[in-house]
């Protein structure tokens, strides 16, 4: 989390760095963990072409902390970037171990599973 003295508001007010996740038509502020373990989950998920629902907290346009419950697929077009807001950033260790153990499970080898042989006919 990086604060920021705020330029060109009122003495006295600090600017925290979150991030803005836009997606589809719609956006929210979470922490930087969450956010980057968002789009590693996200980014399994699509590599292993599947969709899944995950829930984690995040802040509204007006910075109103909501649950949040977002459904993301292969074809999930995301955007994160960074925002400087009035409020302190979300953290949720939960969430974030929640979003690790589930993009690990994606990325495990499947026992058994032999990929299939590619040949090179040149």
């Amino acid at each position: 989390m990086a604060r920021y003295p705020w330029k060109g508001g009122g003495a006295g007010r600090i600017l925290t760095r979150m991030r803005r996740i836009i997606y589809a038509g719609s956006w929210f502020y979470t922490g930087d963990a969450i956010a980057e373990a968002f789009i590693q989950y996200a980014a399994a998920l699509a590599r292993a072409e599947t969709a899944g629902v995950i829930e984690f907290p995040g802040r509204n346009a007006d910075g109103d902390v909501q649950r949040l419950q977002v459904l993301i697929g292969p074809a999930s077009q995301l955007i994160a970037e960074d925002a400087d807001v009035e409020w302190p950033e979300i953290n949720s260790p939960e969430a974030v171990d929640r979003m690790g153990r589930l993009t690990a499970a994606l990325e495990a080898p499947i026992p058994g599973y032999q990929p299939p042989l590619l040949i090179d006919n040149e």
